[in-house]
């Protein structure tokens, strides 16, 4: 939502409850808790005392509070926005509205929207209004509007939080798979079994430290006391104890390594490490999700046998609806198409788009052009991922891309010149990539799948050129 439209929307409500619109520094902090400012931030970039902005934004809080019929402290920093949104999607504008009209779903940066009819919302209570305005620091993240196909996988993440309370947990799979998607849904549909929700994207990731700060200080401004990182785990740790919470961290392997084994931490974000492990080691009453295109080390080397850490690894859809969006003919080879990409719906969103642009949405004739598998956006992401390859990953890619189908691992140490050691521990790295097909009855057989074969002899052309 931008902030002019925040902005129209709280000067109404100003507006129906004083008769004055909007002043100028009013404006400026509604712009600011847009852009996720702090106050502090608003303050320096304002030119006016922390309190006072503090105070305008408290005052900005009561007034739309009043107006919608909410609880007077439903209305905070971290609802502000989710509320407004709210307001205006029912179209709420100067008039004075019951609370049970508005869904208040807690950190704007989240847009998380109940599916649920107006005659529902006339259900919810006032307790379960108070218990969604504790939301905190929610995932940036566009709206869910269609869900395909996840029935078992979300009931699998229900039964492990809800009823199991696993503390550490792991939802796992190539880029645009529908990791983030999955865990949405989940918190969309169990918001109200959670006091406070933590979500953070590491797309741009910060030090372990600088994170917690931004977190805690977020939380409560009695946490800026705080000086190192060690008080400021021990805090987290502490919520995590008192309250039911969850903690999402998106887009987990940007804090890893480059051009190494899969898991291993750049050296400013190895203090992850002792999140994760400190996650299992301390006793509470929240889960804390991470979001990765690779395992996490420390989601195999932690003994499990306690029933702490689970790991689920997301495939592609089979569901053939996800492509009814674009407008594609030929219904009967939707499968085709759906096999062909992995049911992965990134890709097949890139394919889709690209056959009914150019091949006037006629699957058929797509199919029929063998050269075209992989398109410019699909390579852009296989390069990517190949950037991201170790060495003997890399070898091993290429190696597999021979005529023989699949390969034992002695197979490829007699066609590679590096030592078995290293080429199992590629493979094993490869393995935590996704990028492999184990086969045969003791999964000793391996193989690339098939648009990464597609690709490694594409790759492996251009480099004999």
């Amino acid at each position: 939502m931008q902030s002019m439209d925040v902005k129209e929307t709280v000067d109404r409500l100003v507006f129906a409850e004083t008769g004055k619109h909007l002043s100028g520094i009013q404006k400026k902090v509604i712009k600011g808790i847009c852009q996720e400012q702090s106050y502090g931030d608003i303050s320096e970039k304002s030119s006016y005392n922390y309190k006072y902005v503090a105070g305008i934004a408290a005052e900005l809080y009561k007034i739309i509070s009043k107006q919608l019929g909410l609880q007077e402290k439903s209305v905070n920093y971290s609802t502000f926005i989710s509320t407004i949104e709210a307001a205006k999607m029912r179209n709420i504008g100067s008039q004075v509205v019951n609370a049970n009209d508005v869904n208040v779903l807690g950190n704007h940066n989240f847009n998380i929207y109940s599916n649920t009819s107006k005659s529902d919302h006339n259900d919810i209570s006032q307790a379960e209004i108070n218990s969604i305005s504790n939301y905190q620091e929610l995932l940036i993240a566009p709206k869910i509007t269609k869900f395909y196909d996840r029935t078992s996988d979300l009931a699998t993440l229900s039964e492990w939080i809800l009823t199991q309370n696993i503390p550490l947990i792991a939802v796992l799979g190539l880029t645009g798979i529908g990791k983030t998607t999955l865990v949405k849904r989940f918190i969309e549909l169990n918001h109200q079994q959670f006091e406070v929700i933590i979500c953070r994207n590491l797309k741009f990731p910060k030090s372990l430290n600088n994170l917690l700060t931004n977190i805690l200080n977020n939380l409560s401004d009695q946490n800026k006391s705080l000086t190192n990182i060690e008080d400021r785990l021990t805090k987290l740790f502490e919520i995590l104890r008192q309250k039911k919470c969850l903690i999402v961290l998106d887009n987990l392997e940007n804090i890893f390594m480059n051009g190494q084994l899969a898991g291993q931490y750049q050296p400013e974000y190895g203090d992850y490490k002792t999140l994760f492990e400190m996650t299992t080691q301390i006793e509470h009453q929240s889960s804390l999700i991470s979001i990765s295109q690779e395992k996490c080390r420390e989601m195999v080397s932690l003994d499990d046998d306690l029933g702490l850490i689970k790991t689920l690894e997301l495939n592609g859809l089979n569901d053939v609806e996800f492509l009814s969006e674009f407008r594609l003919t030929d219904r009967e080879n939707w499968s085709k198409l759906i096999d062909l990409y992995d049911g992965n719906p990134l890709y097949l969103k890139h394919i889709g788009t690209l056959i009914k642009d150019v091949f006037s949405g006629k699957v058929s004739n797509f199919l029929n052009e063998n050269s075209t598998l992989l398109n410019e956006d699909l390579k852009s992401i296989f390069n990517q991922k190949f950037i991201e390859l170790s060495t003997i990953e890399q070898q091993i890619i290429f190696a597999l891309t021979q005529p023989k189908k699949s390969f034992s691992i002695d197979d490829l140490n007699s066609c590679l010149s590096s030592p078995i050691t290293d080429i199992a521990d590629g493979l094993r790295s490869l393995n935590r990539r996704y990028l492999l097909k184990k086969i045969g009855e003791n999964e000793s057989l391996f193989t690339l799948k098939p648009l990464w074969i597609e690709y490694a002899i594409a790759k492996s052309q251009i480099f004999l050129k």
